[in-house]
C-alpha cells in the first residue's frame, strides 16, 4: 500500500508506541492523587509539558493538554467569546478564515447563535488571506489556520496577529496541519491561542494541546475537577501525554531535512502529472505552501471517483479533509478560493517522502486512472 493521506492521520510511530505502553504499564496512578503512584504520574505529565512547550516556543504554564485539535479549536473560540461577553460586550465580533477547519467554523457558528457577530475572511485565488481588512472596536478574536489542511498553504500568521492586536483582539492559530512540517514558535509568531493535534505527528488519536498565552483571561471549557489548572477538567491521559512529547521530539529531529525533501517531491509530482495532463490545476499557492500537501484537479474528473480508482490499486489519497468525507458539497476551502469545479480536486499528503519506486508507481497509477475515467466516462460510486 502507498499511503498518501498523511494529513488525515498517521500510524503511531514505534518509539511512541513503546513509550505509551511503558507508561500505561508502569505509571498508571491517578495524577491528582498525592501518594507516590499519583506523584509519579503527575511528574510524567509535567515533564511532558516542559518538553512540548520547548518544541512549540511556549512556556510550560501556557500548555494545556486536550483531546485534540477539534477540542482545542472549540475552546479557543467559545471561551474567548464567553470572556468578551462577560465583560459587557454583548455582541462581540469574531473574524474567522473562511478556509478554517470545520471544527473552528462550526464553533464560530455556535457562538453566533449566542449573540456573536461572525465575519468570514476570504482568501485570494491562491488561498492566501488578506493582511489588510476591516475591523471594529468590538472585534475580540481573529482566527486562522497556520497551514491549511487541504491545500498546504502557509498563512502569514505574524502579520495577521499584528492586525488582530492592532484592534485589541486576540489571535488564534489552528496549527494542527502545520505540526510536523514547519517550526512553530508561538511567542515569535505572536500567537495568543493555538491548537495542536498529536495524531498528525505519530502520537495516538485523542491527545492534543491548547496553547494559551500568559495573562490571557480564560474560562473553563470542560467543567469538573481542577485538572490542567482549572482550564480543562478530567483525569489526564498520562500515557498519551507522554506519547505526544515523544512524538514531537522525534518529529523535530528530522523536520528541516524532511520538509526540504518533501518540497522537492512536490515539484516532481507537479512536473510529472502536469506533463501528462496540461489541464491539471494546482490548487493553492506553490510559493507559500508545505511540501507535504498537494491539492490538484483534473478537468472533468470527480475527485471521489479518482480516490476509489486508486483505492483499487492500494493507494490512499483523499478528496478533501477527512472530517468532511461523505459531504454532499465540494470542499469549502476550494469554494472560498473561488475554484470552479471544486469537486474535481484530490489531495495527496505526506509526512515523509516516498521512495523513488513508490513515487513512480503513484504517478503511473494516477495517470492510468485519470485516463481510464475519461475513456469510460467514470465509475459507479453507489
Amino acid at each position: 500500500m502507498i499511503y498518501a493521506d498523511c494529513a488525515a492521520t498517521l500510524p503511531v510511530s514505534p518509539p511512541v508506541y513503546e513509550e505509551v505502553c511503558r507508561v500505561m504499564k508502569e505509571c498508571w496512578g491517578n495524577p491528582s492523587s498525592i501518594y507516590s503512584a499519583g506523584r509519579q504520574a503527575k511528574n510524567i505529565i509535567e515533564d511532558a509539558r516542559e518538553r512540548c512547550a520547548a518544541l512549540i516556543g511556549a512556556y510550560p504554564d501556557e500548555v494545556f493538554f486536550t483531546s485534540g485539535g477539534s477540542e482545542s479549536n472549540n475552546h479557543a473560540i467559545k471561551t474567548t467569546f464567553l470572556s468578551a461577553k462577560s465583560s459587557e460586550n454583548t455582541s462581540p465580533r469574531i473574524i474567522i478564515s473562511a478556509t478554517s477547519h470545520h471544527s473552528a467554523l462550526n464553533a464560530a457558528g455556535a457562538v453566533k447563535e449566542q449573540g456573536a457577530e461572525v465575519t468570514q475572511l476570504y482568501p485570494d485565488k491562491d488561498g492566501l488571506l488578506p493582511l489588510s481588512f476591516p475591523t471594529a472596536d468590538d472585534t475580540v478574536l481573529l482566527s486562522a489556520e497556520l497551514i491549511n489542511n487541504e491545500t498546504g498553504v502557509i498563512q502569514d500568521v505574524k502579520s495577521l496577529s499584528d492586525r488582530a492586536h492592532g484592534c485589541g483582539a486576540v489571535f488564534h492559530a489552528d496549527c494542527v496541519a502545520a505540526l510536523g512540517h514547519i517550526k512553530i514558535d508561538c511567542h515569535a509568531m505572536g500567537l495568543d491561542i493555538a491548537s495542536f493535534s498529536g495524531h498528525k505527528v505519530g502520537a495516538p488519536k485523542g491527545i492534543g494541546i491548547l496553547y494559551c498565552k500568559r495573562g490571557l483571561k480564560r474560562h473553563s471549557f470542560i467543567h469538573g475537577g481542577g485538572q490542567e489548572r482549572g482550564i480543562r477538567a478530567g483525569t489526564e491521559n498520562t500515557a498519551y501525554i507522554a506519547g505526544l512529547a515523544a512524538a514531537l521530539e522525534e518529529n523535530a529531529r528530522s523536520l528541516e531535512e524532511r520538509e526540504k525533501n518533501l518540497l522537492s517531491q512536490k515539484e516532481c509530482l507537479i512536473r510529472t502529472l502536469g506533463g501528462c495532463f496540461p489541464d491539471m490545476r494546482v490548487n493553492g499557492s506553490t510559493q507559500r505552501s508545505t511540501g507535504g500537501i498537494l491539492n490538484i484537479s483534473f478537468e472533468g474528473i470527480s475527485g471521489d471517483e479518482l480516490v476509489l480508482m486508486l483505492d483499487r490499486e492500494e493507494i490512499c489519497i483523499s478528496s478533501g479533509s477527512a472530517c468532511a468525507a461523505g459531504a454532499l458539497t465540494p470542499s469549502h476551502v476550494l469554494r472560498a478560493m473561488g475554484v470552479k469545479q471544486a469537486g474535481n480536486a484530490v489531495r495527496l499528503s505526506f509526512y515523509s517522502p516516498l521512495g523513488e519506486d513508490e513515487r513512480d508507481r503513484l504517478c503511473s497509477c494516477i495517470i492510468r486512472s485519470v485516463q481510464k475515467i475519461r475513456e469510460t466516462g467514470g465509475i459507479n460510486l453507489s
